[in-house]
């Protein structure tokens, strides 16, 4: 074991008692792994005697915004934190030196003992940096923990966990994907089989992808809206239960609007802007935080001067479809917040809006 290194950072040698050994930390970027906002991940080089294993930091940033000379982040909003988290990794690389010694002796010897679990965890942690860095919205990285999650259960159901990832055969992807789609369907499941490609082709350390010849074909679903009668029928139908006429008001609001329900949640009026005499929902999306100018149609218009009750997703998925049933609306259990965003859609090309500006 040995305790005492020679560390080498940026060029500058710092002298030990023990000269047989030298270990070396290097921080660079990789420019041919520039994703589509022109981000480039930091990777770390250890050496030692010669011998080297380079780690991903699972920091991104800007070209622009990285000094080699300086080996940090010389801009940008976030560049203390990013700098902070790569002097933590530098110096748990130099903390543990006989770890890193075993695993480039590991590299040597092409003996990579990573299993499917690491190798998606690693996928998971690299997709969280890329929050940090701005590169993706937390939303996204909720969907994508939540694939991820649903993967490993997969995993350990067909005791797959613990598997390492070169022995990882193609029949046994097909095995992952059969169960994963006899759970959660088809288009689903190729989601979550995109994301293990995807986390194959982010570990170099292993050569061997099972998942790359796998044909990604979505299945085409018919899809369901609501036409202007049964937005009518479903409003003005006489509840007994104060529930369902809540949830039929806000899903008629939702049909005439195009809102989701994240920012149906936070609706109150303060958000009803009049230009020219023509009214204006404008608000701030929730998932991409950018400002949203929705003209207001005039069926809506007295809903949303009242301020509208709102349930938990769930609770509103469940009251919407039973309050459809009582209307009599056909494909009662198909109804969702996304049907009426869809049907927003289909009202404003009825009404002669180009299709470019119908995208809600």
């Amino acid at each position: 074991m040995i305790n005492v290194y020679r560390v080498s950072i940026s060029g500058g040698e710092i002298p030990s008692v023990d000269k047989t050994n030298c270990m070396k930390l290097l921080l660079y970027p990789i420019t041919k792994r520039m994703n589509k906002r022109g981000h480039v991940p930091i990777y770390l080089r250890i050496t030692i005697n010669g011998q080297r294993i380079e780690k991903s930091t699972g920091v991104m940033v800007l070209p622009k915004h990285w000094s080699q000379a300086e080996q940090m982040v010389v801009a940008g909003p976030l560049c203390h934190q990013l700098n902070q988290k790569l002097q933590n990794l530098m110096k748990e690389a130099l903390d543990h030196g006989p770890e890193n010694i075993h695993l480039i002796k590991e590299r040597k010897s092409h003996q990579q003992h990573i299993t499917i679990e690491r190798l998606i965890v690693s996928f998971l942690q690299y997709k969280e940096s890329e929050v940090l860095a701005g590169v993706i919205v937390e939303d996204s990285y909720r969907s994508i923990s939540t694939r991820i999650r649903n993967l490993i259960d997969t995993l350990n159901l067909l005791q797959l966990k613990n598997e390492l990832c070169q022995n990882i055969t193609k029949n046994q992807v097909k095995c992952i994907f059969t169960e994963l789609r006899r759970k959660y369907g088809h288009n689903y499941t190729l989601k979550i089989i995109q994301l293990l490609k995807s986390a194959y082709e982010h570990c170099e350390q292993v050569a061997i992808n099972p998942v790359s010849g796998f044909k990604f074909r979505y299945e085409r679903k018919r899809l369901h809206y609501n036409t202007e009668s049964e937005l009518w029928q479903l409003v003005n139908y006489n509840y007994t239960n104060d529930k369902f006429r809540n949830v039929a008001i806000a899903y008629y609001v939702q049909s005439y609007t195009g809102m989701c329900y994240a920012d149906l949640e936070k609706f109150n009026s303060k958000y009803l802007r009049e230009i020219n005499n023509t009214k204006f929902l404008c608000l701030e999306r929730q998932k991409t935080k950018s400002i949203s100018i929705i003209p207001i149609m005039p069926e809506v218009i007295k809903y949303l001067d009242s301020e509208l009750i709102i349930y938990s997703n769930q609770k509103y998925s469940e009251y919407i479809k039973i309050a459809a049933e009582l209307a009599g609306i056909a494909n009662a259990e198909q109804i969702t917040t996304l049907t009426a965003r869809r049907t927003c859609g289909m009202i404003l090309l009825s009404r002669g809006v180009k299709i470019g500006r119908a995208h809600v």
